[in-house]
C-alpha cells in the first residue's frame, strides 16, 4: 500500500509575532496539499477554524508551550479552552524539568490527568517529552509514563531546542512503545527525504514549519 506521506504533516506555525495573515496562509497552504493538520497557538483557533472551514484539516493547537512549566491545574484549564474553541488535538509540554530533577510522580500524575480529561472530552492529547534535551533512559522514562497515562501520541520536540527530532531516538521510541502509542516527529524537519526518514524510524506524524511539497 503506498503511503499517503502528505496526511503524515501537521503544518506548523508557532512565532510569537504570527500576523493573522500567516494562519490563513497555513490554512491555505494545508488544504492545497492535503495535509493531515495544521498546529497554531491556541488564540488562533477561531480564525483557523473559519480558514479551514468545508474542509477535512485538523486543527492542532499547544500547551504549555514552549517550557512545560505551567502547573497542572493552568495545563487543564488551557486544555480546556482549548477544547471549546475547537481544536481537534492536543500537544502539551511535558515538565521535562521535574523529570530530570527526579520528581517523576508529579510528572506521571499531571500526564494521567490531562490523558483523562481529554479523552473524556473526545479529544487527542500528544505529550512533547523535548528528547534532544533528554538521556535514553530519560526518553524510556517518559516513555513508560506516556504509555500508563494512555496517551495517544509522544512527540520528539517543540522545535524551539536544540538538537530537536533525531532519527535514532525515535527508532528507539518505536521499539519501546506499543503499537496503539503513535509517534510524532517535529524540528527542524524540513525536506521530503526527512520526512520519509522519520517515517521509516517509526514517526506516524511529522510536525514542520516548512512547506513540503509531496
Amino acid at each position: 500500500m503506498s503511503i499517503q506521506y502528505n496526511r503524515l504533516i501537521e503544518y506548523t506555525y508557532l512565532k510569537n509575532d504570527t500576523p493573522i495573515e500567516k494562519i490563513k496562509e497555513l490554512c491555505e497552504t494545508a488544504i492545497k496539499y492535503d495535509y493531515y493538520g495544521v498546529c497554531c497557538y491556541p488564540w488562533f483557533i477561531k480564525d483557523a477554524k473559519k480558514f479551514l472551514k468545508n474542509s477535512n484539516i485538523k486543527i492542532i493547537t499547544v500547551v504549555s508551550f514552549p517550557e512545560g512549566t505551567l502547573t497542572t491545574i493552568e495545563k487543564l484549564e488551557e486544555t480546556k479552552k482549548a477544547i471549546e474553541l475547537g481544536a481537534d488535538e492536543m500537544d502539551v509540554v511535558m515538565n521535562y524539568h521535574q523529570l530530570k530533577s527526579g520528581k517523576i510522580e508529579k510528572v506521571k500524575n499531571e500526564i494521567k490527568l490531562l490523558s483523562d480529561f481529554i479523552h473524556k472530552n473526545n479529544s487527542i492529547l500528544k505529550i512533547i517529552m523535548e528528547s534532544g534535551l533528554l538521556s535514553m533512559d530519560e526518553v524510556k522514562l517518559s516513555c513508560k509514563l506516556c504509555v500508563e497515562a494512555q496517551v495517544d501520541f509522544v512527540k520528539t520536540s517543540t522545535g524551539m531546542v536544540q538538537p530537536a527530532a533525531e532519527v535514532e531516538k525515535v527508532k528507539y521510541m518505536r521499539r519501546i512503545l506499543p503499537k496503539n502509542i503513535k509517534i510524532k516527529a517535529s524540528g527542524g524537519i524540513k525536506t521530503f527525504e526527512q520526512v520519509k526518514t522519520f517515517h521509516e524510524a517509526g514517526a506516524d506524524r511529522i510536525g514542520t514549519s516548512s512547506l513540503i511539497i509531496i
